[in-house]
């Protein structure tokens, strides 16, 4: 994990997505400074320190995803799959793979066996080989139906660094996620994935735990690192929730040749084993959005949305290019959420004061109208991404609730200065 006080550095970093924000805000929360002074909040403040540094770099155009491009090979076959893994440290716990149903193997790899059931699932969604529409409609229509349906292929990726069958399953239940974007295929994890949890639970497929906190110190402190969470689980040793804890004090589990080791140590023994054996390679790319043929930033795709929105005509060229900002838009959402997911759940532990805080933060910048406010004020649990669909409709509308965001992570930060000294002191 990078040295948190490089993240301390850049915490209050002027950023400028429509202007700067000179303010600085303290919360006078009683509850917030008793949470504070208790070290409640010294753990999770890595993850709002982290988070708001990626909201910012994700909206600049500056976020970059690091991790490995793999050759999974498809057993009894000559076939090979591409898959990007961007956490390569916890390799050892997927127990299963989704290519997209326009893979271009996803013909080749299924069994006679499992045609039928296979064939019925493509033709429900037709329109993923309909030739008469655009890729750019095709897309958007395969985002705005995605679900956690899928079909067991009868084939098996070998994971290149276990060897073990992985079963491969077709599904667009992830279209939205780099990795299916960068290769239609995803080495599935779902013991640290929400989205891998979610599909394991509905088609009964293995759940492994890699990443543990050393000692199971939950709750605790220690002279590893600052306070975190252990793994959720119930009474009979299930997960509740995916764990995705990527703190110094997390260990590797359940990995054999990589039990006890650092996430950080695990990752580069998994990408040395990789390059050894030719079969994988280190990758960085920077989380940009293709339009028209061309990459951009969310603030730039922002300034474009406004311009062609200003343009009264609506041909079919017109109403093509405001279908590919839909798409992007559809990308970024997913992409925010998992940079911000472990934000989240914080949230959901801590959602009374949460709430009151934001409430405060808003209040204090005379923000009261904004989506933020409204958005943490929802009720009862729900689902992130179907109210990200319902309510951010735009480019702008996404580039403001980020800002929003990210002004009261800075507020948050500002106002608990005993997580601060925490993590200043474990980083010296």
């Amino acid at each position: 994990m990078k040295k948190l006080y490089l993240v301390i550095s850049l915490l209050f970093f002027s950023f400028d997505f429509q202007a700067k924000d000179p303010k600085t805000i303290i919360l006078n929360s009683s509850l917030l400074r008793a949470a504070d002074n208790a070290g409640i909040f010294h753990g999770p403040m890595i993850d709002i320190l982290q988070s708001r540094i990626d909201f910012v770099n994700l909206v600049q155009g500056e976020k970059q995803w690091n991790g490995v491009i793999m050759k999974v090979n498809i057993a009894d076959t000559d076939n090979t799959l591409t898959i990007y893994c961007r956490r390569p440290e916890i390799i050892c716990g997927a127990t299963f793979v989704v290519i997209t149903p326009d893979h271009e193997l996803a013909n080749k790899i299924i069994t006679p066996t499992h045609k039928n059931t296979v064939q019925e699932y493509m033709n429900s969604k037709a329109f993923i080989t309909n030739k008469m529409q655009s890729h750019q409609t095709n897309l958007y229509q395969r985002q705005m139906n995605s679900d956690t349906h899928g079909v067991f292929t009868g084939s098996y990726a070998i994971n290149p660094f276990t060897q073990e069958k992985l079963p491969i399953y077709i599904s667009d239940y992830a279209i939205e996620c780099f990795d299916i974007r960068h290769s239609k295929a995803r080495l599935c994890v779902p013991a640290h994935n929400s989205k891998d949890l979610e599909f394991a639970r509905i088609h009964k497929l293995p759940i492994k735990l890699v990443v543990d906190v050393q000692k199971h110190l939950s709750g605790k402190k220690d002279n590893l690192g600052p306070v975190v969470a252990a793994p959720l689980l119930d009474k009979d040793g299930n997960l509740t929730e995916a764990y995705l804890g990527e703190y110094s004090a997390c260990v590797i589990v359940n990995s054999n040749t990589l039990d006890n080791a650092s996430l950080k140590d695990a990752a580069a023994h998994v990408l040395d084993y990789l390059e050894e054996n030719n079969c994988g390679t280190a990758h960085s790319e920077l989380l940009q959005y293709n339009y028209n043929n061309q990459l951009y930033s969310i603030k730039d795709l922002a300034k474009i949305e406004t311009a062609l929105f200003k343009n009264a005509t609506d041909n079919a060229q017109v109403l093509e290019l405001k279908k590919d900002l839909k798409i992007a838009l559809n990308y970024a959402q997913a992409d925010f959420l998992e940079i911000g997911e472990k934000f989240l759940i914080n949230v959901k532990n801590t959602k009374t004061l949460m709430i009151a805080l934001i409430e405060e933060s808003c209040a204090q910048r005379e923000n009261n109208n904004c989506y933020l406010l409204r958005w943490s004020q929802l009720k009862g649990e729900f689902n992130e991404k179907e109210i990200f669909r319902r309510d951010i409709t735009s480019i702008r509308d996404f580039t403001l609730f980020c800002k929003d965001l990210v002004n009261f992570l800075g507020d948050l930060a500002h106002s608990c200065p005993k997580a601060l000294e925490n993590i200043k002191k474990q980083n010296q």
